[in-house]
């Protein structure tokens, strides 16, 4: 296939036409011959379209649909639905699956077989987005064939998966497998394939049975990645399957609340919000470019978990520690980490944002972390007085569940979070507030208020059975709680230190220890991991298994998250660096496939 000859339409664009000819030109340098020089052409069509008119366009993406349809058709029982799969080549062997031993825990790399293909669900409503979820699985489809290269191949298979909850029903999608809702449905045994006529309880029977079918797709180990597409209903439908997967399978949603209160979809979870900019209605010049983008960037994420180690063979070999940090505590954090490094220690540091508090739990719980730092307990202050970045009243219960070894301080309980300035609430106006800048405001805790905090920290440390400690700094619990800093004042300092010294119940296995120094002071960082190491068991092997999950503790999990949803008040969180500017990041297609020519 040679260079088309000039038209108008070229004579106009001679640049896009001498990048064409460039690219062609590089390209027989290859040394190949009949289906892998078309091959050859096909991808550098499908890494640069916007080379190509429109009608060049057009009539490559016909002439490769309609190879791609005959080699790949396969015929699935005896409805002979098509199955179109696309194949594309990974540098390592080690794409992301299970491990042998599966729960809520990262996802960890195995070798696939030669014969094996790995499902990408597309996810939505087909009876309102039929049009806008098959563009993103076309997109999603091109670009995972653009990041192919010439070496060991892994089968990829786009599936376009119908959550719909209304009377309309789609059977067959030209050009894509689809997932039917009745499938859908068919994976979830507590229901029957009818859904109830009330939208609420169809929506929520809907997304339970989602989650059971992407966790059955998990299990079978050929998950390669889920993205969803949705307004508030749809996201509120998809979110909650999404986030039950497993750290480190790729999973996003494009969606109209992407930008606003997003706790309640995303969790603890590491799931995706893309933005849609524009409501999801219809094909056009502002949603072409955002699902555009969107299928690119979810395209990157399965590449890259299909082909890259992450080298989370080692993570079974090294014990891990949950430290939790705010900003006020960053230089205590920081030495902890770097000491605890030095003793052989792999440490996962948490924001301690309230949501930060979670994440941890919920890596304790599944046996991804073994022992807790738990330095910053500023999320009790906003729990208790009504702060933005609150936890709730299970904090601490999984560390008493799971009996992990505990060293426990009272970095940042001076301050209760909220937002900008006029959004605390008329009550607090006249407390000794700092403006940390534009966006985030903290509040001086008082004396009776941390005496509370104590309180129900030593209610839940006396109930501990594991080895605890509580270190506890005189000289002041932030780096605003310091001689000439605006929150410093002792009296509150020591109320809380006393209280707790006086509450906590202490035993050989439950020790509370006071040091004169500041919370930043590096005396006290190393207080903090001599007290440790001296709780820690040596002995101890270095991981514990990620729990499988049955059929019923996957139900119980869903309610769970369906009643989280609708029980939670949803803050809205301060932007933590408002200064930040968004990196330019540029992805040379054009200089990675000058390397492989």
């Amino acid at each position: 296939m040679g260079p088309r000859r000039r038209t108008s339409r070229n004579r106009a664009a001679p640049a896009a036409h001498k990048c064409r000819l460039i690219i062609f030109v590089l390209s027989s340098f290859r040394t190949v011959r009949g289906t892998e020089e078309a091959r050859e052409r096909e991808e550098i069509f499908l890494l640069y379209p916007a080379l190509y008119s429109s009608s060049e366009r057009k009539r490559k993406r016909s002439s490769y649909s309609d190879r791609t349809n005959r080699s790949d058709q396969t015929v699935r029982g005896t409805g002979q639905e098509r199955e179109q799969t696309h194949s594309f080549s990974t540098k390592l062997s080690t794409p992301i699956a299970q491990a042998n031993e599966r729960g809520r825990g990262a996802a960890i790399p195995i070798a696939p077989t030669m014969d094996q293909i790995f499902h990408v669900y597309c996810i939505g409503t087909l009876d309102t987005k039929l049009d806008e979820l098959c563009f993103l699985a076309d997109k999603l489809r091109c670009y995972l064939d653009a990041f192919s290269n010439n070496s060991t191949s892994v089968r990829v298979q786009v599936n376009i998966v119908d959550v719909s909850t209304s009377n309309k029903k789609i059977e067959h999608l030209e050009g894509f497998s689809l997932v039917s809702r009745e499938a859908i449905l068919s994976s979830y045994s507590a229901v029957a394939k009818q859904l109830p006529d009330d939208r609420g309880k169809a929506i929520a029977v809907m997304a339970r049975a989602l989650e059971c079918f992407l966790r059955k797709a998990y299990e079978d180990g050929n998950l390669g990645g889920a993205v969803g597409i949705g307004g508030s209903g749809g996201t509120s439908l998809i979110a909650p399957a999404l986030r039950s997967l497993p750290l480190g399978v790729p999973k996003m949603i494009v969606s109209t609340v992407a930008s606003g209160q997003t706790e309640s979809y995303i969790g603890t979870s590491n799931l995706i919000l893309f933005p849609s900019v524009v409501d999801i209605c219809g094909i056009n010049n502002i949603s072409r470019l955002v699902l555009s983008n969107a299928g690119a960037a979810a395209a990157g994420m399965i590449f890259a978990n299909l082909s890259t180690s992450d080298n989370s063979t080692d993570m079974t070999k090294r014990t891990t520690v949950g430290i939790t940090m705010f900003g006020v505590t960053t230089p205590c954090v920081n030495f902890v980490k770097e000491r605890l490094a030095k003793e052989g220690f792999e440490t996962l540091v948490f924001h301690a944002t309230g949501v930060g508090g979670r994440a941890m739990e919920d890596l304790v719980r599944e046996g991804l972390i073994q022992g807790v730092l738990d330095i910053t307990t500023t999320e009790v202050a906003d729990y208790i007085v009504g702060g933005v970045l609150a936890c709730d009243s299970k904090r601490f219960d999984v560390i008493l569940e799971k009996n992990v070894p505990l060293v426990l301080s009272v970095g940042a309980l001076d301050m209760v979070n909220f937002g900008a300035k006029h959004t605390i609430p008329s009550v607090f106006q006249l407390r000794n507030i700092h403006i940390h800048n534009e966006e985030v405001s903290v509040m001086r805790t008082t004396v009776e208020e941390n005496r509370k905090f104590a309180r129900f920290i030593a209610d839940k440390i006396n109930k501990l059975s594991s080895r605890v400690c509580i270190c506890l700094p005189q000289k002041g619990v932030s780096a605003l709680d310091a001689i000439g800093k605006p929150f410093y004042d002792p009296d509150a300092t020591t109320a809380l230190i006393n209280e707790l010294e006086e509450l906590v119940e202490k035993n050989e296995e439950r020790q509370v220890k006071v040091y004169p120094y500041h919370i930043n002071d590096s005396e006290f960082a190393d207080a903090l991991v001599d007290s440790f190491l001296e709780i820690f068991p040596r002995s101890r092997t270095p991981r514990q298994s990620a729990k499988k999950l049955d059929s019923h503790s996957l139900k119980m999990d869903t309610m769970n998250l369906m009643n989280y949803t609708g029980a939670q008040t949803i803050w809205r969180a301060p932007m933590e660096f408002p200064d930040a500017k968004p990196g330019s990041v540029l992805f040379s297609v054009l200089n990675s496939h000058m390397h492989h020519v």
